[in-house]
């Protein structure tokens, strides 16, 4: 009959006891909230594991946290004794009613869940001096919000025992027994200071629970916060005990690094299992898997202890690759990881508590101008060779191949089209002219870059820049002006000569010959190449028509006369051009004017002017 009368007080007026001091646990830390489900507020098989502590571990428990019970005692028996017995079943914990019986061989519940109600109800976990009052009503165990605290069920061992069998009553009829209310999977709406809350219960702990303290707030969400602050979070706790730092780094490119963590908490950390702790990417963190590199665990777990399984008080060492993305811009990066206990809890964010960052610099490409060759002076298909120094002040050594090579390239900022058709057959593409020399400059070193350009075919005199810029591939490029850039002056000047002398005006007969010779002085600022890209050579002048008729032996073709005796004639030269002409059997007496013209093929006449690469003579024929 006691029992009847013990459940209807139990079952029908639910008991639940918000003090002064309670209200304050409900504004807890935002990362507590985060995880709260009001659904599921602990799985089933945590809520009735009667051993997670024994009488040893529950005096610890109290000890370090310098609670008052730590030294109490009722009628022989400590308070850690009394809440272990309570979960095993002793004494008024256990009892049968309604089909459901509970004793020693089946338990009560976690002593854990005593501890946290303990705290919850009275505040006895962080009480340090003796309080009677919360002693007599410790579980909030027969004191309803609507009355006074039934005096059967006073004081500290009473509370504890009648209120573990409520809770392991309630776990067991949340799942039949003929019973409409509280039942898995059921539908929920309580309200409380926080408003109406509507749910379902999750599991039979949950119901549970809820059964005991009809809230959401206050009760229930304090008892998931504290339980996991207690139980889980400072099991599961670090301290930070040094790591490897990171320099520069640049795209594509891995570096190794460690962390090491004391574990400080009461479990041990464990490489297997159901509950491994694993440094992983921090859950805060967004950019996750795109640092990953060899050797991970998986997309976001990095490793475990290098040594193994980790007790209170040992230090495990975490080490894995960071492999910097190959997308990846310059400046600065920060790779946040985090220690979790798989299925349980991570660990807490700051640094000294299982979490640590590195910091990744990908250095923006610096270079000093080093010194360059002169600009060029060519005509259209000729060539020139070009050099361009810069000093290596990126502060990491540059290489010409690899993931991310460092070379010469027609500056992005000019116009690459029109740069792109200086491109002689040895560049490296369309927009490289070359690569570096030595191959592996390091930093405060100098490369040198040599490469060739060709005059486009059709470009019209004048003068143009050449812009070049060091472009690290795949990376970024560097600045303009002195960091990484320079520009060459190339001049495409007229063909241009000056009159140097010539021999005597002849007088011929018919079907005769005889050689003339003319001289001009190179004053176009290019040499006067006797082959190759755009050849000089002395021509019938383009205006005359009567060309072919006075050819006479040696002409190089129908219209080019000779090119100079001496050979290529460089700017401030004199060349001598040499020719026959022979007079056509046909030619009327009289006299005749014969016109010449220098020519440089591919390119352009020179100017018409006889000053200016022109000349003629009058031939008299008799």
């Amino acid at each position: 009959m006691r029992r009847v009368l013990h459940h209807i007080l139990r079952g029908a007026a639910i008991i639940l006891m918000v003090g002064a001091a309670l209200l304050l646990l409900s504004r807890l830390p935002e990362k507590a909230q985060a995880g709260f489900n009001p659904n599921n507020l602990i799985s089933d098989g945590t809520f009735i594991d009667i051993n997670s502590l024994d009488t040893n571990g529950i005096s610890e428990f109290l000890r370090v946290q310098n609670s008052y019970l730590k030294d109490f005692s009722e009628n022989g028996r400590s308070a850690a004794q009394i809440i272990r017995d309570a979960s095993h079943g002793y004494g008024d914990a256990s009892g049968s009613i309604n089909g459901i019986t509970i004793n020693a061989a089946t338990g009560t519940v976690n002593p854990q869940v005593i501890l946290v109600t303990l705290q919850k109800e009275q505040s006895l976990i962080s009480r340090t001096t003796r309080d009677d009052n919360a002693l007599r009503k410790a579980m909030g165990y027969g004191c309803p919000d609507s009355g006074s605290c039934n005096a059967a069920y006073a004081g500290f061992t009473k509370q504890v025992e009648n209120a573990a069998w409520q809770f392991r009553y309630n776990y067991e009829r949340a799942s039949g027994h003929g019973f409409g209310d509280y039942q898995v999977g059921q539908s929920f709406s309580f309200s409380d200071w926080n408003g109406t809350h509507a749910g379902r219960f999750g599991n039979r702990a949950t119901a549970s629970l809820y059964r005991y303290t009809p809230h959401v707030y206050n009760g229930n969400y304090n008892f998931y916060n504290l339980f996991n602050g207690y139980f889980v979070q400072k099991a599961y706790n670090a301290q930070f005990a040094g790591q490897y730092r990171t320099g520069n780094s640049l795209p594509g490119y891995t570096t190794a690094v460690w962390v090491k963590f004391r574990n400080v908490g009461t479990a041990t950390w464990y490489s297997r299992g159901p509950n491994p702790v694993r440094l992983a990417l921090d859950k805060y963190w967004a950019s996750s898997t795109a640092w990953r590199g060899s050797g991970w665990i998986s997309q976001s777990r990095l490793a475990t202890a290098q040594e193994g399984n980790i007790a209170p008080g040992q230090t495990g060492t975490f080490r894995f690759n960071i492999k910097v993305p190959n997308n990846a811009s310059s400046g600065s990066h920060r790779f946040y990881a985090r220690l979790v206990a798989e299925n349980l809890t991570w660990f807490d964010n700051p640094k000294t508590n299982g979490g640590a960052w590195w910091q990744i610099n990908l250095p923006t490409p610096q270079a000093t101008h080093a010194g360059q060759s002169r600009g060029v002076t060519a005509w259209p298909g000729q060539t020139a060779n070009l050099q361009v120094k810069f000093r290596n002040v990126s502060g990491y050594t540059w290489h010409n191949s690899g993931r991310v090579p460092v070379n010469l390239a027609i500056d992005r900022l000019a116009d690459e089209n029109f740069l792109k058709t200086f491109r002689y057959s040895n560049w490296v593409s369309a927009y490289r002219p070359t690569t570096m020399s030595p191959p592996d400059v390091a930093n405060g070193q100098i490369a040198t870059f040599n490469f060739t350009i060709r005059i486009p075919q059709n470009i019209p005199s004048g003068s143009y820049r050449f812009n070049v810029r060091l472009v690290q591939d795949s990376y970024a490029w560097f600045e303009p002006d002195i960091n990484g850039a320079a520009w060459f002056q190339i001049t495409v000047p007229k063909a241009q000569a000056e009159h140097a002398g010539q021999i005597g005006y002849p007088t011929l007969s018919r079907g005769q010959s005889t050689n003339l010779w003319v001289k001009f002085k190179n004053t176009s600022g290019v040499p006067w190449r006797t082959s190759g890209p755009s050849p000089v050579s002395l021509a019938l002048d383009h205006y005359w028509t009567s060309s072919t008729a006075w050819r006479g032996s040696g002409w190089i073709s129908q219209s080019r006369l000779a090119t100079a005796q001496e050979g290529n004639i460089a700017p401030g030269q004199t060349g001598t051009f040499r020719f026959n002409i022979h007079v056509p059997n046909t030619m009327p007496s009289g006299i005749h004017r014969f016109y010449v013209r220098l020519v440089a093929d591919g390119y352009s006449w020179f100017d018409n002017p006889k000053t200016n690469g022109a000349g003629w003579w009058e031939i008299t024929v008799r």
